[in-house]
């Protein structure tokens, strides 16, 4: 997976008005930013919050430290292939007629 890529030039720095997600860059200031970012990684929360966003917003107007930077792209490709599974997990759910037929209620009885 190429997610999570830090481009640009000059320090990391989240930057007044930033972070943004602009085509499939996280943009950290007007210079720096990750690339191969999906608008799905941008959005996706965790308990109703942005997981991305809300992690880098925690981060404002301080420079990042190469840890730091190491960290949000593994969170960004950990996202990325959540994503992914969870769409497989889907399909093959899909396979068994959806949620309600692959786990009828007899079953959930079951399992209590």
């Amino acid at each position: 997976d190429r997610s999570g890529r830090v481009g640009g030039t000059g320090v990391a720095v989240v930057g007044a008005g930033f972070p943004k997600h602009v085509g499939t860059r996280l943009m950290l200031s007007a210079t720096k930013w990750v690339e191969a970012v999906s608008s799905e990684v941008w959005d996706f929360g965790i308990g109703g919050y942005p997981v991305v966003r809300k992690w880098l917003k925690s981060r404002p107007g301080r420079e990042l430290s190469a840890a730091e930077l190491e960290l949000l792209c593994a969170i960004v490709g950990a996202l990325a292939h959540t994503i992914v599974l969870m769409r497989r997990v889907d399909e093959i759910v899909g396979a068994f007629g959806g949620w309600s037929s692959a786990f009828p209620p007899e079953a959930r009885e079951m399992a209590k």
